[in-house]
């Protein structure tokens, strides 16, 4: 009997002795403190923004998102009053800041404006007594060279590519249509002819009585548009003599061809570097080639005379007379004034090496006049320049 009953008191006292434990255990998780979050809210000031933006939590994980709403772009760990005094750029290294500086409006004082037109200036060529200008929206302008006095002239629905004077007519062709318009300067009348020449890309002045068009073949005409002679072949660009009527031709593939008044073929040059020409410019002494970082000189018998290496990109514009050369590009705006003798040299008393959205350029004498945006400007070559 008492071995039963110290069983049972064994048997009580375990069952006492977990009870405490599991009591304990339950005391120990009341009074165990939670962990809290501080969350800190920063008042909204002047420098609070509208724009709604999305800030994340870092106690969460990144597992909730806050909407703040805000008037300017501000991280919840950047200082509001230092933000503004640095106007929100960031100097976290302790380096110097770039400060970037707007470039200035080019200002050019060539002389005063002799034109304007209403738009911007695309075409422009002088004759002996009047400008010839057509702009952006094919508007033709011709100007007296003295009194400046203009009369206008619309073409309707034809893209004009580049014109011609031929004794008292202006011929107009395009590059999409193979009709040309003829304007008598005397009595304002337009006419449309269609003589087949094809299309216009340029017009060169052969002679008083001939013209040369560049546009899909080679084509000769004369004062009365009737085609005298054509040569097939894919050119990129043109040239004529004022005097002599040789006509020189660029191949796409770098070729350059030299043709008669009636263009008959006189011979082909091929150079080493024919791949980098991009345009050609003749006087009645030199040959000029633009290449795609320059221009190469030659004579008539084409040895090479200088090669200008300086120039950002091939030149687009050129203008000669006895005294000077003047050349400008566009895809890398320059401009620049060489003395027209075997050195070439650069004047460098000229005040603009850079012309920005010059797009024509005539010199006569002493004077060049320059297209540049919608006006026409003029310069004096002996006043300015040194001899």
């Amino acid at each position: 009997m008492s071995a039963q009953k110290n069983n049972k008191d064994k048997i009580t006292a375990q069952k006492n002795n977990k009870d405490k434990e599991s009591n304990n255990d339950d005391n120990k998780k009341t009074t165990e403190t939670p962990k809290t979050f501080k969350i800190e809210i920063i008042e909204q000031t002047d420098t609070s923004c509208s724009d709604e933006q999305e800030c994340y939590d870092e106690s969460s994980s990144g597992s909730d998102i806050l909407n703040v709403s805000c008037k300017q772009d501000v991280f919840l760990w950047e200082d509001s009053s230092t933000s503004l005094e640095n106007g929100y750029e960031f100097n976290f290294e302790e380096e110097t800041v770039k400060k970037f500086k707007r470039d200035q409006e080019e200002k050019i004082n060539l002389k005063e404006c002799v034109f304007t037109a209403k738009c911007k200036i695309k075409l422009f060529k002088v004759y002996d007594d009047i400008f010839v200008i057509v702009d952006t929206f094919n508007i033709i302008y011709v100007v007296d060279k003295i009194t400046k006095g203009h009369k206008t002239y619309k073409i309707s629905y034809f893209k004009i590519s580049d014109f011609i004077k031929i004794n008292d007519n202006l011929f107009f062709g395009s590059e999409v249509s193979t009709f040309l318009y003829c304007l008598n300067i005397k009595t304002g009348k337009i006419t449309s002819v269609n003589k087949q020449l094809g299309y216009v890309r340029k017009f060169k002045k052969i002679s008083s009585t001939r013209f040369l068009i560049l546009g899909e073949k080679l084509v000769v005409g004369d004062e009365n548009l009737q085609k005298i002679n054509s040569f097939t072949g894919t050119f990129a660009a043109v040239a004529t003599e004022k005097t002599g009527g040789r006509c020189i031709a660029l191949k796409k593939t770098g070729e350059i061809c030299e043709f008669d008044s009636d263009l008959n073929l006189l011979g082909e040059k091929s150079f080493d570097s024919k791949f980098s020409f991009k345009n050609i410019f003749i006087t009645t002494t030199h040959l000029f080639v633009g290449t795609e970082m320059g221009m190469l000189i030659f004579d008539h018998k084409y040895n090479k005379v200088k090669e200008i290496t300086q120039l950002p990109c091939s030149p687009t514009g050129f203008s000669s007379t006895s005294k000077y050369v003047c050349l400008f590009g566009t895809e890398q705006p320059f401009f620049r004034i060489y003395k027209n003798n075997y050195t070439f040299e650069s004047f460098e008393g000229f005040p603009y090496a850079t012309i920005k959205n010059a797009t024509g350029i005539e010199s006569f004498e002493d004077k060049i006049f320059i297209a540049k945006g919608s006006q026409v400007l003029e310069y004096n070559l002996t006043t300015n320049l040194p001899k």
